[in-house]
């Protein structure tokens, strides 16, 4: 993909004037011939941000920490001079071939009568606003919880015997489910669509919600 470069360690806010034109970039349209570009953002002599704009027909939510740790991974192995090989990224022939291997197989159909037969009686989705839920553009709001709060939802999910991302995910649904006024509710998850380890290492487009 393309990179590009921009100094703006003149500004008299270099963090804020970067993070402006990150948000502006973010609202422009993905050029078709184009779908994945980067910049790197210069705030200071000894400090920079990268920046990735990837449409998300080319790779998915697991692909992108994929990406950006193996990132990290190299440049850390080549600010302490180290070979930077071990670890590269598996091949998009890797997920192609795996695909390909579940589709034609039994797991595929028995997977798909499975899950079938598991939502066809389930209610229609909803939203908070006791209506049914529409497609809409996604929010989202970053909150930093403090230590004592984190230690405590890790000690009630471990006493519940479930990850602390489970009792999240529950704690949202119980929310949907008493701002809609329903007893149960439907959540979309997403799923990793990854089947072995090499395909785990390979950025692509393969998730799917459930």
């Amino acid at each position: 993909s393309r990179l590009y470069w921009l100094d703006l360690s003149d500004e008299s806010d270099p963090r804020a004037a970067a993070l402006a034109w990150i948000e502006a970039d973010v609202q422009l349209p993905v050029e078709p011939e184009q779908l994945c570009s980067a910049a790197l953002i210069k705030t200071a002599p000894d400090r920079f941000l990268l920046y990735r704009k990837v449409h998300h027909a080319v790779v998915d939510g697991w692909s992108l920490a994929v990406i950006f740790n193996r990132t990290a991974a190299v440049y850390s192995d080549l600010a302490a001079d180290r070979n930077s090989e071990e670890g590269a990224l598996a091949p998009l022939s890797c997920l192609l071939e795996s695909e390909a291997a579940y589709q034609e197989g039994k797991g595929f159909f028995r997977d798909r009568r499975y899950w079938l037969g598991t939502f066809a009686d389930l209610p229609e989705p909803v939203g908070p606003s006791r209506g049914r839920a529409q497609v809409a553009v996604g929010r989202r709001r970053r909150h930093e919880l403090p230590p004592d709060r984190v230690a405590r939802l890790g000690i009630t999910a471990q006493s519940l015997g479930v990850t602390w991302s489970d009792l999240a995910v529950s704690a949202i649904a119980a929310y949907v489910g008493t701002a809609a006024g329903v007893p149960e509710v439907l959540l979309g998850l997403p799923t990793a669509g990854r089947l072995s380890p090499q395909a785990r290492r390979a950025p692509g487009m393969v998730m799917n919600i459930l």
